[in-house]
């Protein structure tokens, strides 16, 4: 168990706010009393800043306290009840994004089909009978009369969309199981199931086509010496995206969720960005290459939102980015870059995917290659193995030679190897 660390209390000591030692998601946590039965339910704090953390807590706690106690209110017999006390309870209380997927997974699909059924009735074949409802829903079912134009929605929805949509459903009916409200969990196959991701290499850039493509796109950004139009705005922040993902080796998402403050300069020349903890393995400090400061120095420079909470890369309007899937491919088929040579699309993240393959190339240590990019060595062996086979063979071959010429060194070159690992981190550019 996770010791606690940094407490403080607020609202009378109903609310604590606190950290936890020796976690892999540092950063802050909230405990909150339960509204709807008894006990305290713990969350993870999105903010950074402990200001920021203490007035998120408080506000969460407030908005807890405003959510009616449904339970107190009727029995719950149907599916419809379970969902509004899940809601109520827990649902409020999630990430911005998650807690829109759920809405519209239940608003859209679940409720018109599960709404009115009792909670007893919820079995294995009735999902069965569910998924036909689903896969018609648009087609010749309750969505036709819904929008102007079907066509514009796809007619066979993707396994992923599916498995989101089991997912939203499974956990409101888990949440059920454990208050006590239900007692079995019906066992959901999906129709089809989404393609399983290749454990092959990855679709990275080689170093010849990263180091035109890195020269490239700096020739590019500083041809921009005002941000004064929509599409200048959109172009620059997608070029500047691409830079810093070959410089940090960041996942798209920790890229769009970067805010100013969580960029701190270390005084010698170097910064440090600190992943807040609301993505996908949680908070960690990147140490970035040399290529980072540069390009968050320009991006401070040209763009309109620089206040402490404004994201790093924002639209025109100043707000979060959705993505820049589009202008990177495109720029990319501008270069003739899109696809890598075993044929496979280059995406945002074969920066990251680069980022990796050259760190392992230049003889990092997978451990700190994995802790510098919020993965594990387990899942850098199964996608970089081709990386890691090819560096193998280029360390025995520098150590035959090194024990051929002269012996009695073999123990000093393990030694420099190690001590290097860490000296290679910000050099390879």
């Amino acid at each position: 168990m996770a010791r606690i660390t940094n407490k403080r209390f607020f609202k009378d000591g109903k609310v604590l706010l606190f950290q936890k030692a020796n976690v892999q998601h540092s950063g802050w946590f909230v405990r909150l009393p339960k509204v709807i039965e008894r006990g305290y339910s713990e969350h993870r704090i999105t903010a950074v800043e402990e200001h920021e953390a203490a007035a998120e807590a408080v506000r969460m706690y407030e908005q807890r306290l405003a959510q009616p106690t449904l339970s107190k209110i009727k029995t719950v017999s149907t599916y419809t009840d379970l969902y509004q006390q899940w809601h109520a309870a827990e649902v409020v209380n999630k990430g911005k994004v998650r807690r829109k997927n759920i809405e519209r997974h239940n608003d859209l699909y679940l409720l018109r089909y599960w709404g009115k059924v009792a909670l007893g009735n919820i079995t294995t074949a009735r999902c069965t009978d569910y998924w036909q409802y689903r896969l018609a829903f648009w087609t010749t079912g309750p969505g036709v009369k819904m929008i102007p134009n079907v066509k514009l929605f796809r007619a066979r929805p993707s396994g992923s969309t599916l498995a989101a949509e089991r997912g939203t459903f499974m956990q409101c009916l888990r949440w059920g199981q454990k208050q006590g409200l239900t007692t079995t969990l019906p066992n959901i196959e999906l129709p089809y199931k989404k393609p399983r991701a290749s454990d092959a290499a990855r679709a990275a850039f080689t170093w010849e086509e990263f180091k035109h493509l890195r020269v490239r796109l700096w020739e590019d950004i500083k041809s921009y010496e005002v941000l004064d139009t929509m599409n200048g705005h959109g172009k620059y922040m997608a070029l500047s995206f691409m830079l810093l993902g070959f410089a940090t080796g960041m996942r798209p998402n920790e890229m769009y969720e970067l805010k100013w403050h969580m960029i701190r300069d270390t005084g010698d020349g170097e910064v440090r960005i600190n992943v807040p903890p609301n993505t996908k393995t949680g908070a960690r400090v990147v140490v970035p290459l040399e290529d980072a400061k540069p390009v968050l120095s320009r991006l401070r420079l040209l763009s309109r939102n620089c206040a402490s909470t404004d994201h790093v890369f924002t639209t025109w309007m100043g707000k979060r980015p959705r993505d820049y899937i589009e202008t990177i491919e495109r720029y990319l088929s501008a270069l003739d870059m899109r696809i890598g040579s075993e044929g496979k699309p280059r995406t945002a993240y074969s920066m990251r995917h680069s980022y990796i393959t050259f760190q392992l190339l230049n003889g990092v240590d997978i451990r700190t290659v994995a802790r510098n990019c919020g993965t594990s060595v387990g899942e850098i062996e199964k996608h970089y193995d081709h990386v890691m086979n090819e560096q193998a063979s280029d360390t025995l071959t520098r150590l035959n030679a090194s024990i051929q010429e002269h012996p009695e060194q073999i123990v000093k070159f393990k030694r420099n190897q190690s001590r290097e690992n860490t000296e290679k981190m910000s050099k390879w550019i």
